[in-house]
């Protein structure tokens, strides 16, 4: 089996920059998103400053260790710790925040760790899951049975953040969990300019067509972002499982 991956971040056509970031390391089986919080004071700092400290973090271990979940979990707080240190050190970066996913992929195990509302999903067999839960309050309100899963997708609350890097350490509860790959499958990570944008059917369609060519794909996906208006910057992350 091998793995072959692709991603891009772009700063999209409303934003005066790309606050999101992207760190891939395809020897180690990591790949890391982060979208830095919109609004905030130097949100394109917060996802830098995160996705370089969990990478260094995770190749700081040796070349033959297999990633655990815990490796994934003390990467992201590690990131949260470095993010919140220079938003309490400088003023000038007071309030800064992001969110981040983390996915390390060894042999047929794909180990995932997130925090946000930036997302994994999985597509099988034509069918795309999400397999990471969004950490913001209309995921919240849904789950407590106030919105049904349509109002959900059209609150005002979609877009609020109940958990996000920068914070004291004690507060971020990651979500971590596995995924046991089958021959095609493929894994998706995405920043909210994607996802909130473009219908999972789309995506379906996009990636069935461009399948060959994940170069492609996720210029695509862009495309599709563009076209859907999508107000924020995009990022999109391919990883494929294949013969």
């Amino acid at each position: 089996m091998t793995v072959r991956a692709h991603g891009l971040s772009y700063k999209g056509r409303v934003r005066r920059r790309n606050e999101d970031a992207i760190r891939v390391n395809e020897s180690r089986g990591i790949y890391i998103i982060s979208d830095g919080m919109g609004g905030q004071k130097a949100g394109h700092v917060a996802s830098n400053v995160a996705v370089d400290e969990a990478i260094h973090a995770l190749q700081a271990l040796p070349e033959d260790h297999a990633f655990d979940l815990s490796d994934l979990e003390i990467a992201l707080r590690n990131a949260n710790d470095a993010v919140l240190d220079l938003s309490t050190n400088f003023d000038e970066l007071e309030g800064m925040g992001c969110t981040m996913v983390i996915l390390s992929v060894r042999e047929s195990e794909a180990k995932y760790c997130h925090c946000g509302d930036s997302r994994a999903y999985l597509l099988r067999n034509g069918q795309l899951n999400q397999i990471t839960v969004d950490h913001t309050l209309a995921e919240r309100k849904m789950r407590l049975g106030v919105l049904s899963e349509q109002e959900a997708k059209h609150s005002p609350d979609q877009h609020v953040l109940v958990q996000a890097l920068g914070v004291e350490s004690d507060e971020i509860k990651p979500d971590v969990g596995v995924v046991m790959l089958e021959p095609g499958d493929m894994l998706l990570l995405c920043s909210d300019g994607l996802s909130g944008f473009v219908d999972e059917s789309e995506i379906v369609s996009v990636l069935a067509a461009y399948r060959s060519d994940l170069g492609t794909a996720v210029r695509v996906l862009i495309q599709s972002a563009e076209r859907a208006r999508s107000t924020d910057n995009i990022t999109v992350l391919l990883v494929e499982y294949a013969e």
